[in-house]
């Protein structure tokens, strides 16, 4: 009951504050035996589990999770270490200067020797940056509710029949969706450009997550598998080169570096236009191609060969572009 209610109260916040100081300090509450230097996704630790794992000086990406298999006292251990989307850790098991691809099933402890840098005076001012453009964003999600709200209550104000306000609030939800489409919109612009420029991230990372939850709100997903959704990406920046059908939950980020070959059909594959490491996050133009099943995924500087099939449930490694660029994560 507590990890459900813990999971329900991550909905909103979750979209714009991810990986922010504010959630090693919830998860600490609530057990958690993590530092100020980890980055890790709340969602990965339900708060039955949140004591049976330590965090030291790591990144560990969406979609993590580990086992809790009864009579092993041990902790899982994540020390120095840089964990990719999806991974599954067993139970006891210990990692330890080690860098683990996307979606792979650790079941045995792991020693390595990837060394891990410590942060810079600059780095640990752009931590503080990132927290400012975190509060930044939560004000001004706030205020992309005031359009429609203001043309519902002049609905309401000037008409009092109950079919007339049906209509209306229906108006209401459209106004409300292309709203948010276009604040996703913009928070790319300036994520690309902040970047690219000035070499700071901390609008990329809420980008990123904001990338994920917007279309569901703004209701992408009635689109899937019709001609109309290739319009929305086409609309934040992606290249659709012909025919694409796409079904799919929120497996689509960093559309501007997103390339779609013709005939492409996407079957609850992810195609990401970035990666991390570390501290590193890493991004650059990413190609679908051909048909991905369920579970498959392409990231940041690779480019799928056309006709072909792909997954399921695989990190697909296809032509490496080589013109991914990086800069530094934070916080």
């Amino acid at each position: 009951v507590c990890d459900y209610h813990y999971e329900l109260s991550l909905l909103f916040p979750h979209t714009f504050a991810s990986f922010t100081k504010f959630w090693h300090i919830v998860m600490w509450f609530h057990g958690l035996d993590t530092d100020f230097e980890t980055l890790s996704d709340p969602y990965s630790f339900p708060p039955s589990k949140m004591n049976g794992i330590k965090l030291r000086r790591s990144f560990v990406s969406f979609g993590f999770s580990f086992g809790d298999q009864e009579g092993i006292k041990d902790k899982v251990e994540i020390i120095e270490s840089s964990i990719g989307y999806r991974v599954f850790v067993e139970a006891g098991v210990k990692i330890h200067k080690a860098l683990l691809r996307p979606q792979v099933y650790a079941e045995a402890s792991m020693y390595d020797e990837h060394e891990y840098t410590h942060k810079t005076l600059m780095e640990k001012l752009v931590e503080h940056a990132h927290e400012v453009v975190v509060a930044i964003e939560f004000v001004a999600l706030f205020w992309t509710l005031v359009p429609s709200f203001e043309l519902l209550s002049w609905i309401v104000n000037h008409y009092s029949s109950p079919a007339v306000f049906g209509v209306g609030l229906f108006v209401a939800l459209v106004v409300q969706c292309f709203v948010w489409t276009c604040y996703l919109w913009i928070v790319q612009a300036a994520s690309v450009v902040t970047s690219r420029l000035m070499k700071f991230d901390g609008v990329y990372m809420t980008f990123i997550t904001l990338g994920a939850s917007i279309p569901v709100w703004s209701f992408w997903w009635l689109f899937w598998g019709t001609p109309m959704f290739p319009l929305f990406l086409r609309f934040m920046g992606s290249k659709v080169e012909g025919r694409l059908l796409y079904h799919g939950g929120t497996a689509l980020q960093d559309y501007f570096n997103l390339t779609f070959a013709d005939k492409t059909v996407i079957d609850d594959g992810k195609v990401i236009g970035h990666s991390a490491v570390f501290k590193k996050l890493r991004y650059g133009p990413t190609r679908a191609a051909g048909l991905m099943q369920p579970g498959s995924m392409v990231i940041d500087g690779d480019s799928l060969d056309d006709g072909k099939e792909y997954g399921p449930w695989r990190l697909v490694r296809g032509s490496d572009n080589d013109q991914s660029t990086s800069f530094p994560l934070s916080p």
